[in-house]
Formats: C-alpha cells, structure tokens, sequence
C-alpha cells in the first residue's frame, strides 16, 4: 500500500517558530515521514513545522508523535507537491522482511 513506510536515508531541514535544525529523514510514506533531530530543538505533537528536501522543496507537516531525538510527522496541504512525493516514495526500495 502507499501508506507503507518506506526506509530512506535523505538529509533535511526541520523548520519552526523561525528557528531550523538539519534533520534525517528515517522513512518516508505517502502521508508522512519518519525524522530524527541531533538539536536543541524540541517538536511538540500537534506542532507545525515546515520540512525542506532538495528532491522535494518545501513540505508543510504536523507532528504526529515526538519520542525525542525521533518524531513523526504528517504531509498537510501539499497539493501539486504530493505527486513529487509519490514519485519519491515510488524510488525508494519496500522495506526488507
């Protein structure tokens, strides 16, 4: 299915409240990504934050779960972008059973 998180290994930043870390993006789906964060910067379940890839540009996210240096977050409102997406995630080799 899409919604299956797929493993990736693509650096990035996490922007919020006008501050930016550079994250690691750990998986990725369709809806959402998997990101660890090696900063000072907490994400706050609920929080908005903007995600920057070069393969992607600028996605617009909520945090979904934070278990801090890793979080969750959901794709929201990406409109043209999420066919970017797609075709991101469609690269990406399933996961290893």
């Amino acid at each position: 299915s899409r919604a299956e998180r797929r493993p990736c290994h693509v650096w990035a930043r996490v922007t919020v409240g006008g501050r930016d870390a550079q994250c690691l993006i750990q998986n990725i789906s369709e809806g959402g990504a998997g990101l660890s964060i090696d900063s000072i910067i907490r994400l706050s379940t609920g929080q908005r934050v903007l995600l920057s890839l070069k393969e992607l540009g600028d996605l617009p996210c909520i945090v979904r779960w934070a278990a801090p240096p890793r979080y969750g977050v959901e794709f929201d409102g990406l409109g043209k972008q999420s066919q970017a997406v797609r075709d991101f995630y469609d690269q990406l080799a399933p996961a290893a059973t």
